[in-house]
């Protein structure tokens, strides 16, 4: 699976005190009470056959369907502290001296059906209903003082020695947990201690997940840890939890990684070796750094139900977002990958990470980043250029040498483009603010010439056909082809717009993709037709893009291209001996996202694009 990392920096980075945070984040969407119109507090989650998310509210039932929102309240008007739903489609709630499930009428609209008239007279003052389970037909409630086993619609109850704390069902056994008594197993028929149950009394246990050996792991409240294996509790190593908040919900996120909810230092996720791999919190983007509960809905995302609100982590989503600023929200206008270190250009300079590595998923590498020196202001990109990297700037052309930004020239610059294919090149174009200048290349050392002189035009865009010659486009002029002196210290500039085959004159861009010079435009990809002196809808990708607006092209080294289109991303891909002979793919977690006019895709390899 590919990563895509949007460098569209929206919200702030900050490095976690006992170690580095990973260089990127997953996405997190947050809803507050204000969205969902119920309370602040959410209880217990779950998701139905219809992939709806289901929550236990202070103010009810909440049903979101991942565009709205709606809120079923119990009669008594109660938290409701439980949810569970059924096979067949029933919700379960449980509140405070209440406990039911909704079931949808024809109309779908969701009815409520209390159980209190199955459960004996004298059982049914009871106060908040803290879990529900489910085990084939029968359906658990546990509240502090006794658990009820509802079935073919009658009762069972089953008073608490002391009381009772803890109850889930983890590899299709039922545990709960006394107060005073310690841990017991649903035998079938009634609730059976545990071998050496006691030992965690003292203390609450608020999830379960597996170890190396495959073996249950209970997690307490105080981050204390209990193995259960051969049906005897034994008390063991776990890991060293990274916080010192009390947890409050442990579960498995895949085969080998646990997320941890703690009361008030957000997620934390940990490997089975007890490794730290993220920390979640408000500093990564969580709204609230209280967690009440945790679930993973069948996508891999991981819901947060908070003390003020309810958050949705898509941990298992190929998209990351790096964030690299600990003070102030930025705009990102490109990336680089260059001698083991990830550069960003961003509207306040560069920064740069170190990196463990250059393959595999990048996106859990642990980093921090920290601004080049003597980068600040707009940096607009970079580019590797006879082995070194190129910096465009607002305040000038650098070059990135020993960890710093050097400045080669004054002039503004937008981008690089070398004169030559054959490395390394002696002359590098540079399209700046006012014209074109270049760089000359000598001994491993760049220096810079004066602009050379013509036009003073803004050049950002610029390609070099097979021909050699060199084009430009303007979003707001059209395409200018670019004629240089015999000494190559002055150009001319031909201007070509709607008179000459173009749709418009505005809004073309140049790119150099399948070893050809295109033209992205508002009506589709043209190429220039040298025999007429004229532009047409290009051969090649007319049949795939037709009219469609284009506005970025980057082709990767497998030969395939990353566009935008409008305010959407996507993915052509090529295949060859079928029908048809490509496939496009669209990102819509990006569509928005993305910097207009300065849109910048850099596939580093095929599984990390950013």
């Amino acid at each position: 699976m590919r990563n895509l990392f949007l460098i569209s920096i929206s919200i702030f980075l900050s490095s976690i005190l006992l170690g580095q945070n990973t260089i990127s984040l997953p996405l997190i969407k947050n809803f507050s009470k204000t969205v969902y119109k119920g309370g602040s507090q959410t209880w217990g989650i779950d998701q139905d056959k219809h992939d709806r998310m289901v929550f236990a509210n202070n103010e009810g039932l909440l049903i979101y369907d991942g565009s709205y929102w709606k809120i079923y309240p119990l009669p008594n008007l109660t938290i409701v502290r439980s949810v569970k739903v059924a096979p067949g489609g029933k919700i379960f709630v449980g509140g405070q001296g209440e406990a039911g499930y909704f079931t949808p009428d024809p109309s779908g609209h969701l009815s409520y059906h209390s159980i209190l008239d199955f459960i004996p007279e004298d059982q049914r003052d009871f106060a908040d209903v803290w879990d529900i389970e489910l085990m084939g037909e029968s359906v658990f409630f546990r509240a502090t003082d006794r658990i009820f086993l509802l079935n073919n619609q009658s009762v069972l109850v089953f008073p608490a020695p002391q009381e009772w704390v803890y109850m889930e069902k983890v590899d299709d056994q039922l545990f709960a947990q006394d107060k005073s008594e310690g841990l017991f197993r649903w035998s079938g028929q009634d609730w059976l201690p545990v071998d050496n149950g006691k030992q965690v009394v003292g203390d609450v246990i608020h999830g379960a997940v597996k170890n190396d050996a495959n073996d249950l792991v209970f997690i307490t409240f105080h981050r204390n840890a209990f193995v259960y294996k051969n049906r005897i509790l034994t008390k063991t190593k776990f890991a060293d939890f990274p916080f010192k908040s009390d947890l409050v919900n442990v579960f498995s996120v895949n085969e080998n990684e646990y997320v941890l909810g703690t009361t008030a230092d957000g997620c934390w996720i940990i490997n089975r070796r007890g490794e730290i791999i993220q920390h979640l919190s408000t500093s990564e983007g969580l709204q609230d750094n209280g967690i009440i509960c945790l679930y993973r809905d069948r996508g891999g995302n991981i819901w947060t139900g908070l003390y003020n609100g309810i958050s949705m982590i898509a941990y298992n989503a190929p998209l990351k977002f790096i964030k690299p600023s600990t003070k102030n929200e930025l705009s990102g206008y490109s990336s680089r990958i260059f001698e083991n270190k990830l550069y960003i250009a961003t509207n306040e300079g560069a920064y740069v990470s170190n990196l463990s590595r250059t393959s595999g998923d990048l996106s859990f590498i642990k980093g921090d980043f920290t601004q080049v020196p003597n980068s600040y202001g707009l940096a607009y990109r970079f580019d590797e250029v006879n082995k070194q990297l190129m910096m465009a700037h607002n305040e000038g052309t650098y070059i990135i040498e020993n960890g710093s930004a050097v400045k080669l020239s004054p002039d503004p610059s937008w981008t690089f483009e070398p004169a030559s294919r054959v490395f390394p090149s002696s002359k590098v174009m540079v399209g700046n603010y006012t014209g074109i200048k270049w760089l000359q290349y000598n001994k491993s050392r760049f220096f810079p010439t004066d602009n050379l002189k013509g036009i003073r035009e803004s050049f950002r865009f610029l390609a070099i056909d097979n021909d050699l010659q060199t084009w430009a486009s303007h979003p707001y002029r059209g395409v200018y082809k670019i004629n240089f002196s015999g000494d190559s210290t002055s150009f001319t500039a031909k201007l070509y717009t709607e008179k000459n085959g173009l749709p418009s004159k505005l809004d073309n861009h140049v790119f150099r993709v399948k070893n050809r010079v295109v033209f992205a435009t508002s009506a589709g990809i043209y190429e220039y037709n040298k025999s007429t002196d004229s532009f047409e809808p290009s051969s090649m990708l007319n049949p795939v893009f037709g009219n469609t607006p284009i506005r970025y092209l980057k082709e990767d080294e497998a030969g395939n291209l990353w566009f935008v289109s409008g305010k959407s991303a996507g993915y052509l891909s090529f295949q060859p001996n079928k029908t048809p002979s490509y496939k496009i793919a669209y990102f819509p977690e990006i569509t928005g996202q993305i910097l207009s006019g300065f849109e910048n895709f850099y596939p580093f390899d095929p599984e990390n694009v950013f």
